[in-house]
């Protein structure tokens, strides 16, 4: 198995020690730079905090718009009261308030009741910004956290399997790519036990048949 890393990267810290060696499942072999991948988890969990803290003013909004309904409520009812008031003054002794009076107490109901609606209105789009946008920010930026975690991990490579580490000669400050260089090779435990495991590229041997003579070479 070879011991590669699945990006590109600088060796920033070597755990294996020695040209060859034992090691046990899970065990970190090197690790890659992963300052990039730290800025984005510390950028992921930044995010969170804010949208958290945009919960907590949110909350403080909506309480701040109940208020500011209650106040417009009781407002259009003290228009509705006063204009009652000069209506039946009226109807008891015509002339008594002037007409223009009672006009103005009615444009004031209207744009009272008209307050109410707003305030209803700024009560509403601050429940929806609670219930829907902000949790699906927040749960946007819980995934984006995972998924730097992920790539944070993946900067450590580990041993897949018990067995044995040949051919590493890794340092701080090699580069390893996936492709081109690995850092050696990972032998299984219970790998090549009785039998030999080998790979042959088919320029050399397109066909081979039981009996034929084959060169094998370590």
């Amino acid at each position: 198995i070879p011991i590669i890393s699945e990006s590109t990267g600088r060796v920033a810290e070597v755990f294996f020690v020695g040209f060859s060696g034992k090691v046990e499942k899970g065990a970190p072999i090197f690790r890659l730079d992963s300052s990039t991948q730290e800025a984005a988890v510390e950028t992921a969990r930044r995010r969170i905090a804010e949208v958290e803290a945009d919960m907590k003013v949110s909350a403080a909004d909506l309480e701040k718009a109940q208020g500011q309904i209650q106040e417009a409520e009781s407002s259009h009812q003290q228009a509705v009261d006063e204009l009652a008031t000069k209506q039946e003054l009226q109807k008891r002794n015509p002339g008594i308030v002037a007409q223009r009076e009672i006009e103005k107490l009615q444009l004031l109901v209207e744009g009272r009741l008209a307050g109410i609606a707003t305030a209803t209105a700024a009560r509403q789009a601050v429940q929806a910004r609670i219930s829907s946008l902000l949790p699906a920010q927040k749960a946007s930026a819980e995934a984006a956290l995972v998924q730097a975690q992920v790539e944070l991990d993946k900067t450590i490579v580990r041993a897949g399997v018990d067995g044995r580490v040949e051919q590493f000669a890794l340092r701080v400050g090699d580069i390893v790519t996936p492709i081109m260089r690995s850092a050696g090779i990972l032998i299984p435990e219970e790998g090549g036990r009785g039998r030999l495991q080998a790979g042959f590229g088919q320029i050399e041997a397109q066909i081979m048949k039981v009996g034929m003579i084959a060169e094998v070479t370590c």
